[in-house]
C-alpha cells in the first residue's frame, strides 16, 4: 500500500474519492459564473491572483467564458452543466448587472441541482443578487478582495 495512504488511513482520513483525496494534491476546480461583458476584468484579476505567489488563491478554471463552440441553447446548457459537474466550487461574481443575466441564473440553478458549494461575491453590497442565489445556501463575500475570496473558497469545501 502507498505510504501516504497508510498515513492518511492512520489519521482516519482515508477516503477513496477523487474529490477528497485528490483535493489534497490538486488545485480546486472552480466554475466562475459572471456577466462576461461587464465583469470580465474582475474574472481576469481572479485568474491573475491565482498565478501570483503573493496571493493565497490557486485554482483550475472550469468556466465557459464565450469561447464555447455551441450552436444551440441546448448544447450550451449541456456544456455548462458538464463543466459545473466537474467543478468543486461555483464562484458567482455579482456586478451591477449580473442579476439580469439568464445564463448566470442557469449556472447557479445547475450548481444547486448538482449540490455544488457556491461562493457568491458581491463587488458592492448594493448590487442585486441573481434570483437563483436566494435560498441557495451560498457563502457570501462582500467586496472583491483577495483575502476575503481566498478565505471563502477554503472554508467552502
Amino acid at each position: 500500500m502507498n505510504p501516504l495512504l497508510l498515513v492518511l488511513s492512520a489519521l482516519g482520513a482515508f477516503v477513496a474519492t477523487d474529490r477528497l483525496v485528490g483535493g489534497l494534491f490538486r488545485k480546486k476546480r472552480i466554475f466562475v459564473s459572471y456577466y462576461y461583458e461587464k465583469d470580465r476584468a474582475i474574472k481576469r484579476l481572479l485568474k491573475a491572483w491565482s498565478k501570483n505567489d503573493k496571493f493565497d488563491i490557486e485554482f483550475e478554471d472550469m468556466s465557459a467564458d464565450v469561447s464555447l463552440a455551441t450552436k444551440t441553447d441546448d448544447e450550451l446548457k449541456r456544456e455548462l452543466t458538464a463543466r459545473i459537474n466537474k467543478s468543486d466550487i461555483v464562484l458567482v461574481l455579482i456586478g451591477s448587472h449580473t442579476h439580469s443575466r439568464k445564463w448566470v441564473d442557469y449556472e447557479v440553478g445547475e450548481a444547486v441541482r448538482l449540490a455544488k458549494p457556491i461562493v457568491a461575491v458581491k463587488q458592492n453590497r448594493s448590487n442585486t443578487s441573481p434570483k437563483k442565489l436566494k435560498g441557495a445556501g451560498a457563502d457570501w463575500v462582500y467586496g472583491f478582495r483577495a483575502k476575503k475570496v481566498s478565505k471563502a473558497l477554503k472554508e467552502c469545501i
